[in-house]
């Protein structure tokens, strides 16, 4: 029996996490639960390539899901896990070479479809918040669309530089630090900051298994890889958690080199929340998914995350209702 607990929306500290926004502090992480429900990818790589997801990749975020399962069958993938896109880049990887699987891979990043244009699309909704920062595991652009479409905005991207690739065509290069401490940015001019890398550059891209291990060992033991602007930023903000699940590899990496080192080190007065980030792959009798999730609240209070929950589109659905007056509803 798989349980899908949800938080009312009137539990959160509305209050909090509004002013910190409109104080523009706040820096939302968006997680792969943030795209859309269902995303076919169309004119993919490959004869045949065309893919619908079905209810495994929905339930996988089905976008990567999707794309996971693309690169399974060209590949001829063996493992049972299909979806698991971090597991499948690696195979891929070892068949050819890493510079070759993320070539391929990004080829099928980059044709998944555009999120649908609704004012509760999570990315138009954060785009209507004035913020200076958002940071991003993902690999699209469309938090940048988002931004750009609004016509008052001048968004910029940048990726982490968690590996030693060029940097070549970003704001890096106008800098001699490799690492552009200088890194402006505000309301008028925000940065997507892609910790994982995009699909425009492939080489950037945290992807396969080792990718991940790769990238936590680097930033452990060279903090500058993130730029202290933006390190910066994060102590001093509410941190939203978009699109989550625990048992994402992407949560998993940002929690514990990213977030647990933060939190440990700001002021205690700042408040994190953490959104979607429910156990939705555990299956078992309900009182033990109720222990779990008490477990849960427990370990996230002591860091400060405020757990909603509840899906993505619950929770942009009440910040929008929020924002725009209204008191949340369930």
């Amino acid at each position: 029996m798989m349980i899908e607990p949800v938080q009312e929306p009137d539990d959160l500290d509305w209050d909090v996490l509004l002013s910190q926004i409109d104080q523009g502090s706040c820096v939302p992480f968006l997680g792969a639960g943030i795209c859309p429900s269902a995303s076919p990818i169309e004119g993919a790589v490959g004869e045949g390539a065309a893919v619908a997801p079905g209810p495994a990749a929905v339930d996988r975020r089905a976008a990567y899901a999707a794309v996971a399962e693309e690169c399974a069958r060209l590949r001829q993938f063996p493992l049972r896990d299909k979806t698991d896109l971090a597991r499948v880049a690696q195979f891929y990887a070892m068949q050819s070479s890493s510079a070759t699987a993320k070539s391929e891979i990004a080829k099928l990043l980059q044709v998944m479809q555009s999120p649908p244009a609704s004012p509760n699309e999570p990315h138009r909704v954060l785009a209507s918040l004035n913020l200076p920062l958002y940071v991003t595991t993902n690999y699209n652009d469309f938090m940048f669309r988002a931004l750009k479409e609004r016509g008052d905005r001048n968004p910029q991207r940048e990726y982490c530089r968690w590996n030693d690739i060029p940097a070549s065509g970003t704001l890096f290069e106008r800098d001699p630090n490799p690492y552009f401490d200088n890194l402006e940015y505000s309301v008028a001019n925000p940065v997507i900051y892609h910790l994982h890398g995009y699909a425009d550059r492939p080489a950037s891209l945290v992807i396969t298994e080792d990718d991940y291990v790769d990238f936590v060992y680097n930033t452990a033991r060279d903090r500058d890889r993130i730029p202290q602007p933006i390190r910066d930023q994060m102590a001093t903000s509410s941190l939203l958690l978009l699109g989550y699940d625990l048992a994402d590899w992407d949560f998993r990496v940002v929690l514990r080199s990213i977030l647990v080192p933060l939190i440990n080190k700001v002021n205690q007065d700042v408040q994190h929340l953490a959104v979607q980030v429910s156990p939705g792959s555990v299956v078992g009798p309900e009182a033990q998914i109720a222990d779990l999730h008490r477990s849960l609240g427990r370990f996230f209070g002591n860091l400060r995350i405020q757990v909603f929950w509840g899906t993505c589109a619950q929770f942009i659905a009440a910040l929008h209702q929020c924002r725009s007056g209204g008191a949340a509803s369930p």
